[in-house]
């Protein structure tokens, strides 16, 4: 199943229809009952990237060929393009999908956009650290974001004027993932929380830009739904699930993040000791 967080910070509603061929999801916020999902149909190894009203390879729209060996953080614009990151020989970059093909935009381990697709921000690696970029589509310019560590699963808000994002200030990521956000006028980084026993990723603002969503994973593996007040900093937990996915969504929001399963990437971001 995916499931969304209530834009209260109170609960989730889960949806019926993942299954283990299933990769991730992002609900389509234009069009209520719509997803789009990648998944391996039953003629190949490799995934795909499909839309449709259910989750099932057969009756929904193949969007692209089954070519990538995982997608992950797909990402839905009012302008028309979807953007997800994949993996492809051993490469991953974001995608870009429009008029029928897919079009790598630049490397990325991780990636999203703002609602209208104007700014991307993702991460890179660069000489052996992750590395925080925006992107603005129009100019082509991206900037850098000064963070000393590393940094993984940026989400940008609603009103586009933040950016929050999982770091570390540990170079060797010994002091667990923290959330942190990104003022985009003035560029000034904020923690947001300072947790010492949760390794906290796939955060995503609610509508209002008062709370924020975010797995959380402890030291000892079990992991599960979280909320975190983004003045306080108070983390509470809504959800206990540990084949939780890294990346969580709003209900009846505008489908900035996506639910997924834990992709191969985070071995190399999640390096805890």
């Amino acid at each position: 199943m995916y499931t969304s967080i209530l834009q209260d910070g109170s609960s989730r509603v889960d949806y019926p229809g993942l299954n283990g061929d299933v990769y991730c999801v992002t609900p389509d916020p234009a069009a209520s009952g719509y997803v789009f999902y990648a998944a391996i149909p039953s003629n190949s190894t490799f995934y795909g990237l499909y839309y449709g009203t259910s989750i099932n390879t057969a009756s929904s729209l193949a969007l692209t060929s089954a070519i990538y060996d995982d997608i992950s953080m797909i990402q839905t614009t009012t302008t028309g393009p979807v953007y997800f990151v994949a993996n492809v020989a051993g490469t991953t970059g974001l995608y870009k999908f429009q008029s029928g093909s897919g079009t790598l935009i630049t490397a990325a381990t991780t990636a999203a956009t703002n609602y209208t697709g104007s700014l991307i921000a993702y991460t890179k690696n660069v000489s052996g650290t992750e590395k925080l970029y925006v992107l603005n589509t129009s100019t082509g310019i991206a900037r850098a974001i000064s963070f000393t560590g590393n940094v993984a699963y940026p989400q940008i808000s609603k009103d586009s004027n933040y950016v929050v994002f999982s770091g570390t200030t540990d170079i060797n990521d010994t002091t667990g993932w923290n959330l942190y956000e990104v003022s985009l006028s003035t560029l000034v980084v904020k923690q947001i929380t300072t947790s010492s026993t949760l390794s906290l990723l796939g955060a995503s603002y609610n509508d209002t830009l008062t709370k924020v969503s975010c797995i959380g994973i402890a030291e000892d593996g079990t992991s599960g739904v979280y909320v975190v007040n983004r003045s306080t900093g108070a983390i509470t937990q809504i959800a206990s699930d540990n084949d939780v996915n890294l990346g969580t969504y709003w209900t009846n929001s505008y489908g900035r993040s996506s639910g997924s399963r834990t992709p191969l990437l985070i071995q190399k971001i999640l390096k805890r000791k």
